[in-house]
């Protein structure tokens, strides 16, 4: 997943964490963001029963948040797919009088687990609470970083350029229907058969690209002898 979100540029360092593992035909990259914050909190929290216990919870947490998105996904995952496949139908559960109750149910216990979760245990620890909203944060801290690539797409000046060409960092948002310059067309039939059906591209100039430069040259020397390929450019 981690390598997938990085072959959409969504986050920084795309390059980095998609590369493939040539050695071991392995998703290199996206495992080495995986260990970065797996091993983050077992550094960071002090080796208490009480710290550990929130680093868990805070996982499972997350873990029954996105159960409870999948389950709504379902209501839509018929449509979205024939956008892609128009005579496609699931292979189980085919009949959606048997397919919506179950998902009702799954949502619905993912829930209950949630609130049950939530609510506080022992005295003298740290709040259950405090899960949701290290998860509500961590959501925030997504949207933002989300908007502040969008904020880079508004027209600025009379000239009719971007604020991100002003300081140089330009974002492009490609989608199925735009205009596709020769060099995304690739990856754009990668978004369609994902169903993603987008793909960021970054221009960099000025200070901007000197400091990328700088990483690139950075990670290409880290990297030379390490059996590591570029999967995506």
């Amino acid at each position: 997943m981690k390598q997938a979100i990085a072959w959409q540029r969504i986050i920084p360092f795309y390059n980095f964490f998609g590369r493939q593992d040539k050695q071991f035909d392995s998703p290199g990259g996206a495992l080495f963001l995986h260990w970065i914050f797996t091993v983050i909190p077992l550094v960071s929290l002090s080796p208490t029963a009480d710290t550990h216990t929130f680093a868990s919870g805070f996982y499972s947490y997350g873990y029954q948040l996105v159960m409870v998105f999948l389950g709504l996904g379902l209501f839509r995952l018929k449509k979205r797919m024939r956008l892609m496949y128009p005579n496609w139908t699931p292979t189980y559960m085919k009949n959606r009088f048997t397919l919506y109750p179950i998902a009702l149910v799954f949502i619905g216990s993912n829930i209950v687990i949630m609130v049950i979760t939530a609510m506080p245990r022992s005295p003298n620890s740290i709040p259950r609470f405090y899960w949701p909203i290290t998860i509500l944060a961590v959501i925030s801290a997504a949207l933002v970083y989300w908007g502040a690539l969008m904020i880079m797409r508004l027209k600025w000046g009379q000239e009719g350029g971007t604020l991100g060409a002003k300081i140089g960092f330009e974002v492009h948002v490609y989608e199925k229907g735009d205009d596709i310059p020769e060099n995304m067309r690739f990856l754009m039939w990668e978004a369609s058969e994902e169903g993603s059906r987008r793909r960021l591209k970054y221009k960099i100039s000025g200070p901007v690209k000197v400091f990328f430069d700088g990483y690139r040259w950075a990670v290409e020397f880290a990297f030379k002898h390490l059996g590591y390929e570029k999967v995506r450019k």
